[in-house]
């Protein structure tokens, strides 16, 4: 896989161009190809039926309802409530965490 321009973050970029190099595309497809995963992962999320994403190998993704609830301001000790939302979660597969783990070390 290509080497990402900063090593900690991995971009849309950094993806194209490892399927560029893998698979011999050319840069435009493969920039088309990652726009479209992107895409159709966001809108499998949408999906008021399912709102789930599932990589076998890598992972989860969940769309999950939370309800109000109270928050506390820590400047001035406020309770202000929060209104409910929507939010995603990731749930990680085994193989990536036992990757995760090995990578770790003892």
């Amino acid at each position: 896989m290509a080497t990402p321009s900063d090593p900690s973050t991995l971009t849309r970029a950094d993806l194209a161009e490892a399927l560029q190099d893998a698979l011999g595309l050319p840069q435009p497809m493969a920039g088309r190809l990652v726009a479209e995963i992107f895409e159709s992962t966001g809108a499998a999320l949408q999906d008021p039926a399912d709102g789930r994403v599932q990589i076998t190998g890598f992972g989860t993704f969940e769309v999950l309802d939370r309800g109000p609830r109270p928050a506390r301001n820590p400047r001035t000790n406020e309770v202000v409530p929060l209104a409910a939302r929507r939010v995603v979660r990731f749930r990680a597969a085994s193989g990536l965490r036992a990757l995760l783990r090995k990578e770790e070390g003892p």
